[in-house]
């Protein structure tokens, strides 16, 4: 797991005082100066900028503070906290539960598992969960935190347990070859998740 994920409203207290701060200057203290002759010395005053100039600027502040919160709350949200498949039983079809940091550690998305598909990450230490039209995929981290059935496991037997019980028809090419109800979790903010299915 990213170590910015555990401080992110830490750094999105900074990111609120930095942005206020900058808006702050740019309307109350953004000045230009004026030569002014008076027939002997030539003096040198400071005035604000006009209302526009400093409006623009403050705007333009606001907007790029928002909008960088919002980039990190998606960066944030695209990864998965807990995630469980689901057996078939006689009114569903085997799915696959996915709680994120969106959903929190009460509710999350159940989605058919042929809807799915699972490929490598970017990292050994990380699995990629792609859902039949959905924009974003989400990120399953397997670190030292993740957990199968409760149980620590390392990267290389975690992903084995992990694409076994998914089934190959739903797997990259890539991950055919690595295999060994599943339920992971990853503590996150310095306590456990519980397994989703058991």
């Amino acid at each position: 797991m990213p170590w910015w994920i555990n401080w992110m409203y830490g750094l999105l207290g900074v990111s609120i005082l930095m942005t206020a701060s900058s808006m702050d200057l740019a309307w109350n203290h953004w000045r230009e100066n004026y030569a002014t002759d008076d027939g002997s010395d030539e003096e040198e005053r400071y005035e604000l900028r006009s209302t526009y100039s400093r409006f623009s600027a403050a705007s333009l502040l606001f907007v790029t503070g928002c909008t960088t919160a919002a980039f990190a709350l998606l960066l944030r949200s695209q990864f998965v906290i807990a995630m469980g498949i689901l057996p078939k039983t006689l009114t569903t079809e085997r799915s696959v539960f996915v709680q994120t940091y969106r959903t929190g550690e009460r509710q999350g998305f159940r989605i058919p598992i042929q809807e799915s598909k699972l490929i490598p990450g970017k990292k050994p230490d990380q699995l990629i969960l792609n859902v039949e039209g959905r924009i974003y995929s989400w990120a399953l981290p397997l670190d030292a935190d993740a957990r199968i059935h409760g149980e620590k496991l390392d990267v290389k037997e975690a992903r084995r347990r992990i694409i076994a019980d998914w089934g190959s028809k739903y797997i990259s090419k890539e991950l055919t070859g690595q295999t060994g109800g599943i339920a992971i979790g990853s503590r996150s903010r310095g306590t456990g998740i519980g397994s989703t299915a058991r």
